[in-house]
């Protein structure tokens, strides 16, 4: 059995916050939500029947590099193995545990200002429209690829 994993553009729900481990190691944490939001061509309209959200983490140089430039709201591409983090609890509560997602990969997406059309989508979100086997890809009318009047996150 193997330790699954995720990959898949996300948006930064909070600052990131590099820290330091006792020895020195940097640490970069910061949450993360996805969905399955899709595009319904009948109604015109976004629909998110789920949505994900995990704390994201990141060790070491990869914490260094990953943590510049980067702020809430941010639109990344992530890839990392879902663990599980245990801890005993302080005022003795037993033991505790919440999913994490250690980061392997993680890229800022380039968008066009708030509010304008750079008449394209995201290099990279073009490219995993274009390698997208289940169907064709929403229309992009937005910087965000949101659909004709939307220029929020997809998220």
């Amino acid at each position: 059995m193997s330790i699954p994993t995720i990959q898949g553009i996300a948006g930064i729900l909070t600052d990131p916050e590099k820290t330091t481990t006792p020895d020195g190691m940097p640490i970069l944490k910061l949450f993360i939500g996805m969905s399955d939001r899709k595009y319904n061509d009948q109604t015109q309209q976004w629909e998110t029947p789920r949505n994900f959200a995990v704390e994201a983490i990141a060790w070491d140089d990869r914490a260094t590099r990953f943590a510049q430039g980067l702020s809430k709201g941010d639109q990344v591409y992530v890839e990392g193995r879902l663990e599980t983090q245990s801890w005993e609890d302080k005022n003795g509560g037993g033991k505790r545990s919440k999913p994490s997602l250690t980061l392997n990969t993680l890229r800022k997406l380039e968008q066009a200002p708030h509010g304008q059309s750079n008449g394209s989508a995201p290099q990279a979100q073009q490219n995993q429209q274009a390698s997208q086997p289940w169907g064709q890809s929403a229309p992009d009318n937005s910087g965000w690829g949101n659909g004709p009047d939307s220029n929020s996150p997809p998220f």
